[in-house]
């Protein structure tokens, strides 16, 4: 919910005080990138959330829905563009 509703702070307290980020579901950083919460997506980057959770579900989710810095984040991270399925037109090319 914390994530969902742009409370980075919350997001931060909670894993500040011991929240296991590895037993969030997965869906949690698809959310945060489809909603453009770029910052929450930052930290829970830092806090251990794969870039591929669900697949290609954040940069997906970040590229549908025109957050290009979200996928030049998740890029930076590892994730890869060319794993986007087909019929998902990426909001950005920043890489090649």
């Amino acid at each position: 919910m914390a994530c969902r509703h742009d409370r980075l702070e919350v997001v931060r307290l909670l894993l500040d005080r011991g929240a296991d980020v590895q037993n969030w579901d997965d869906g949690v950083i698809c959310s945060a990138s489809s909603d453009g919460r770029l910052e929450i997506v930052r930290l829970l980057l830092d806090r251990g959330v794969s870039v591929h959770a669900h697949g290609d579900g954040p940069i997906r989710g970040a590229s549908r829905n025109g957050h290009p810095e979200i996928v030049r984040l998740l890029q930076d991270r590892g994730a890869d563009v060319h794993a986007v399925q087909p019929e998902t037109k990426l909001c950005t090319s920043t890489r090649s």
